[in-house]
Parts: structure tokens; C-alpha cells; sequence
């Protein structure tokens, strides 16, 4: 199950670099994309990764049987991993992004680090499906204390 997981993240965030700059090639005009920045890069995949948590039949079903620390634990290493795959990206020069490989640069990792958490639980709190779509849809059944 982990394997999964991880194919989908690293699935997730090569489709975000990749299909821009796949469909921006030989437009006619150049489409001009906007800046994709640290923080919007962090926040789409954080929101994209909570609704997964939610919604994949099996990924759901993992996360669901999670206990509320456990999965408030398993966020803040979504947004770790994230922000940090970025700095790493942005260190060995394959993207260029606003994140600075230095000292100083450890205060925007940080700002990025909880805007990816906080946007995660967000959309996690904001969509979270019915006990009624979780039986029906998810074939996860309701645990009882929850």
C-alpha cells in the first residue's frame, strides 16, 4: 500500500511540471503560463493529496481506519515531503522556483511547510464524505466510536 501511495505523490507532481510545459510547446501564440510558486505548487498537491485521502476506494479506506493523531501525523509528513521534494528540486537546479537553497531560506521552507498542513486539513475538514458515501460509494464501514 505504501508503494501506491508513493506512485500517486510522485505521479501527482510530475503531472504538474510535466503537462504545462508539454502543452505550452508549439503553440501558436506561446501560451504563457503564470509563475508557478513554492506556495501554489504546496497547496495543490496538499489539497489534491487530502482529497485522495478521502476518496481513493483503498487509499480511503487506509486512512479512514487511522486514528485523528495519526492522521493529523501523516499530514505533516505530506507537507514535509512536499515542500522539502520542491527545495530539493529547486537545490539541484531541475526547477526553478522561489525557494533560496541557503540559511536564509529555511524561514520560506518553514511558511511552506504549515501552508501545505493547513490547506491539507482544510479540504480534508471541507470535504470529508458522509458516513452514507463511505458505505455506499467507498465500501468502508463505519467505525464505531468515530
Amino acid at each position: 500500500m505504501k508503494k501506491k501511495i508513493l506512485v500517486w505523490i510522485v505521479f501527482v507532481l510530475a503531472m504538474l511540471f510535466v503537462v504545462p510545459t508539454v502543452f505550452a510547446q508549439g503553440a501558436e501564440p506561446p501560451i504563457e503560463l503564470p509563475p508557478i510558486t513554492v506556495s501554489s505548487l504546496a497547496l495543490n498537491v496538499a489539497a489534491l493529496i487530502a482529497l485522495a485521502l478521502d476518496y481513493f476506494p483503498g487509499l480511503a479506506a487506509w486512512y479512514d481506519a487511522r486514528s485523528v493523531a495519526d492522521k493529523r501525523k501523516i499530514a505533516v509528513v505530506i507537507a514535509i515531503v512536499i515542500v522539502s521534494t520542491v527545495l530539493g528540486l529547486t537545490c539541484a537546479k531541475v526547477v526553478t522556483s522561489n525557494l533560496v537553497c541557503t540559511t536564509a531560506g529555511v524561514w520560506d521552507v518553514v511558511t511552506n511547510i504549515v501552508l501545505a498542513f493547513i490547506t491539507g486539513q482544510g479540504i480534508h475538514a471541507g470535504t470529508k464524505p458522509t458516513p452514507a458515501f463511505k458505505t455506499r460509494i467507498l465500501k468502508i464501514q463505519p467505525m464505531k466510536g468515530k
